[in-house]
């Protein structure tokens, strides 16, 4: 996300994969698969995109992913 720098991103596990493909992300996107991945950054002065606290940090900030096999995954959700 612009005026964001990435600290880390990590998976936490197939027990929250499980979560949000029974939650119809699936369904929902037409997807084959679904994955949630999960991140820390520091927002700059300028706000990142304009609905983030300037000058602050987020932790665990979920990114929810689908694509059909073989496919590209895309972006679908995120936040907290």
């Amino acid at each position: 996300m612009h005026g964001c720098t990435l600290k880390e991103i990590y998976y936490a596990g197939d027990e929250l994969t499980i979560r949000t493909s029974q939650d119809g992300y699936t369904r929902r996107f037409q997807a084959d698969e679904v994955i949630e991945l999960f991140s820390s950054f520091d927002v700059d002065e300028t706000g990142g995109n304009g609905s983030l606290n300037a000058n602050s940090t987020y932790e665990s900030w979920s990114w929810i992913l689908v694509r059909n096999k073989g496919g590209r995954w895309r972006i679908v959700g995120d936040g907290y």
